[in-house]
């Protein structure tokens, strides 16, 4: 399946990021305990089982509240067109 290039995913221990970017779509999901994600200015707290779509070029940091156990995915903008029968443009 072509798509597997244009998805990847980590699940792993949070740590600490400064800000950046991405070309790429990420998804956070909160396995277990408390992210501070700083979003382009604004504050978000995700806590277990919360998520957080941050789309390209927003940039954003990471900040984990102790133990925190994280799974980051990013889709690639041709997987996204091509999901939604799009063109890639």
């Amino acid at each position: 399946m072509r798509y597997l290039n244009e998805m990847n995913y980590t699940i792993r221990l949070a740590d600490e990021q400064p800000e950046h970017f991405h070309t790429e779509i990420e998804c956070l999901f909160v396995i277990e305990g408390n992210l501070r994600v700083s979003l382009q200015g604004e504050e978000y707290t995700l806590g277990r089982h919360d998520i957080l779509l941050v789309n390209s070029g927003l940039r954003h940091s990471l900040h984990p509240q102790g133990k925190v156990i994280l799974c980051v995915v990013r889709y690639a903008w041709p997987l996204v067109w091509a999901l939604l029968g799009k063109e890639a443009g």
